[in-house]
Parts: C-alpha cells; structure tokens; sequence
C-alpha cells in the first residue's frame, strides 16, 4: 500500500489479516481514531462447521502490539464483559497446524479430526472486545472455513473440547468472511483447503525475522523457495485471491528490494502541459530520486505462471510534488512531502531484468492530487479520477481531506525515452464531453531530497 496516499492499492490478504500498520506510540498517546492491532492468532486451522451456537465471553488470550485511547463510559453498552453471549459454534478440526497439535496432545486429545468450538471476539479501537453487532452470521452450520485464531486457556474449554478465540472476526471464517479488499463479489476466491495448506508453509510474521541482516536474507530466500514450489504444485489455486496476491508479494520482494538500491532512470523534474477544451495550463512536479511503490496494477495482468517465469517487478512509481512553475518546484519543503499537491509518475520500467537499459518506450500513469493542478483545469480532469470507496470517502473526511481539490485523476500515458534521456508523453483523451491533450516533458534530471 502506498503510505503517503489515503486509497488502498494492495488487496488486504485475508490469511494474515489484522491490520496492516504496526503502531508502535506508547500507550495512552494514540488518537482515538486510530486503529488497535493484534497479532496474528498462532493456531491455524481448517474447519467444518456442526452447529451454531453461543458462548459466554471470557477474554481473548490475544497479544495486542499497541492501545489508542479511545474513550471509556460507564454506559458504554458496545463492551462485551465476562458472561456477555457471543456468537460460536462447534466445528470438527479438518486440518491443524503442528504446534496446535501438540499442545492438543500433551491434553489427551490424539484424534486426527477432534471436536472443537470456535468463539467471536470483535474488537474496538484500544482492543477490548466488543458485543457482536453484526448481522451477518459468524458462521453457518455445514460450512468448511479455514480460520486463525488463538486458543483458550484450558479453563474456558468445554469439556474436553478446546476453544478456539477468532478476534478479526470479518476475516474468518474464511472464505464466506474476509472477502479481500477491492476483489469483486463475482471473483471466485481460493478455497479454505488451498488457504490452510498455502500457510503451512508459508506464514507472514508480523515483524522482521530477529537475528542479522544475512539471517533475515536466508530467511526470506528460503520461505520464497517455498512459496514457489508450492505455487508451482498448485497453480490453479495460486491463481486466485488472495492467495495470488500473497505469492505475488513473497516472490517479487527479493527482486523489489534489489532494485530499489538504484536511482531510477525516469527521475528528475517534469513540466506538464494541458489543453483542456483549447485552453492551455502548464504546471510541473519533481520527483525524488529512487523507486517508491511497486507498480501492482501492472503486476495484476501476469497471470502467477508468467510471473513465476519472470520474477521481476513489472513496475513502480516514482513520487514527488507539484507546482505551478519551475521555481515552485524548486522550493525545499524540509523534512516533509506536501500532502496536496503529490504526484506519482508510473512505468513499466523493470531494471533488474536483462537489457531494460534499451527499452526505450514504456507504458505509463500520471496520478496526481488535484489540488495541485491549475484550478482552470480542474472539469476537464476530474472524470479521470477514480470514485472513492466508503472506507476511504469515510477516512479522508475525518482527516478533513473531502473536498473538490483532494481528487486524485489517473492518466494513462506512454512513454518514449530517447538516447540522450529525452523523456516525452503526448495522449489526447475524450471523456463526458471534455477533449484533454497531456503532454509530459522531463526537464532535467534534478530530483527533490529524498525523504523515505
């Protein structure tokens, strides 16, 4: 996902799912509005549904990685307490990870399929687990789900049948939960049996991997390979989401981080010229020097076949502010990227792979923050940006980022470089009655101070 933005580029992977930014502020020192993050529960597990039903709450057993502060009331009615009935059901264990297993065994439970239930913990912005609200069931009996989750303390079993405590609860039971961010309804999605045996071996750690840097390269190297041979045993289900997404990310990582070690050759300073309507505006933007996001709308037209055969980024962006002259460009904003005047020239650059250096016309995408551009432009470019989302139409007004000018249009482009670092793009377009000519000139090679 692309930080300095507020849109999510990247599919919210449905097996790892907690949340995405580990917030690290000391507890009581977080806004309200800010968003509690669990680690991953450490039991895996592929399930079969054989009846709903509910259980009193008694605690989570999650290790929570940060608190927000939200406020507390004594008539706050939305916290589960101890008794308050949340929804669970009785499962059979189809499938279970080892370490599970083990502790299964060490309290007499040796059946390969044992008897379990699992248990709903919603949770808050300061991770204290709330009443279940919603209404679409937490699970349906008959259903096979692949869930993670934390188990009980031996106390809360019944019986003698472990509990298992499911906190991110609009991820599993996956797949009928947990449908990944930006994925159509209509896209079949890898089954429950796929996700469990994919996590087997393949499970994304929240934190870098502790030792040294060469320790934490094998590591990696070593968990790509196998995220490799088994895409390659099962292509068909590493074909679909969001199991193609995972892989995706485990395989061009490596690569991404090689190329990212290099200045990109599309770096430098811009000069925009529009004709909107037959009126001319020109403004320009700087880029800082290295390669910022990979490209992944790009990366989303291999299939995982393709890119198993060719296990480089497809490409990336560049990104840096606007002005509305040369010498605007040229200010020194210190420390800190101007939210709303940021652009993000993407290309279908890929330099780690042989002979990039001579290709010399590339597809490409200039988005940028409208607010940015010569306001005269701004009908003519505003069919070019894509509607929010509810999520994100929802985040952006609580940050107070609503309005007309924090658009973000996305113009496709085509990139012609020439031998002595020319770089140009001419595109006309024709959208609700408006006619756009972009022109996109590379001034210089100068870049802005580099600042993540």
């Amino acid at each position: 996902m692309n930080p300095m933005r507020l849109t999510k580029d990247v599919v919210v992977i449905a097996a790892t799912v907690c949340a995405t930014t580990v917030l690290t502020a000391k507890p009581n020192t977080l806004d309200a509005r800010a968003r509690c993050t669990l680690m991953p529960g450490s039991t895996r597990a592929l399930l079969r549904v054989e009846q709903d039903t509910t259980l009193p709450y008694g605690g989570t057993g999650a290790s929570a990685l940060s608190y927000s502060v939200a406020p507390r009331s004594v008539a706050d009615t939305f916290r589960a307490v101890a008794g308050t009935p949340m929804p669970a059901a009785r499962v059979r264990l189809l499938g279970l990870d080892s370490a599970t297993r083990a502790l299964f065994a060490a309290n007499g439970i040796t059946d390969s399929q044992p008897t379990a239930f699992i248990r709903a913990a919603p949770y808050g912005a300061d991770c204290g687990t709330l009443r279940w609200t919603d209404t679409v069931p937490f699970a349906i009996r008959g259903e096979v789900g692949y869930v993670r989750a934390t188990l009980a303390s031996r106390d809360q079993w019944i019986g003698n049948a472990p509990v298992l405590i499911i906190p991110d609860v609009w991820s599993y039971p996956y797949p009928r939960r947990g449908r990944p961010y930006g994925v159509p309804t209509s896209e079949p999605l890898a089954s429950a049996e796929a996700m469990f045996g994919f996590q087997s071996v393949f499970d994304e750690p929240l934190r870098s991997t502790p030792g040294t840097p060469d320790a934490r390269d094998a590591s990696d190297r070593a968990r790509t390979t196998r995220v490799t041979a088994w895409a390659r045993a099962h292509m068909a289900d590493a074909d679909l989401e969001p199991l193609r997404s995972t892989i995706r990310n485990a395989v061009l990582n490596t690569d991404w981080e090689h190329a990212r070690r290099s200045p990109s050759r599309l770096r430098g300073t811009y000069r925009v010229d529009l004709d909107a309507d037959g009126v001319p505006h020109s403004w320009y933007f700087r880029t800082q020097p290295q390669l910022a996001y990979r490209w992944q709308a790009a990366e989303l037209r291999r299939s995982t076949a393709q890119m198993l055969e060719s296990p480089h980024i497809t490409g990336y962006s560049l990104v840096g502010n606007a002005a509305a002259s040369l010498s605007g460009v040229n200010v020194d904003r210190g420390d800190r990227m101007e939210q709303r005047t940021l652009v993000w020239l993407y290309a279908g650059d890929r330099p780690t792979t042989a002979g990039n250096d001579t290709v010399r016309v590339l597809h490409g995408q200039l988005e940028f923050i409208l607010g940015g551009t010569p306001e005269g432009a701004w009908s003519a470019l505003e069919p070019f940006a894509t509607p929010l989302s509810v999520p994100d139409s929802m985040m952006l007004a609580r940050l107070g980022r609503i309005g007309r000018g924090d658009k973000q249009p996305k113009l496709s482009l085509t990139l012609r470089l020439d031998a002595r670092g020319d770089i140009r793009a001419d595109t006309t377009f024709v959208r609700d009655g408006h006619r756009l000519r972009v022109q996109l000139v590379r001034v210089d090679t100068t870049t802005s101070r580099r600042l993540f």
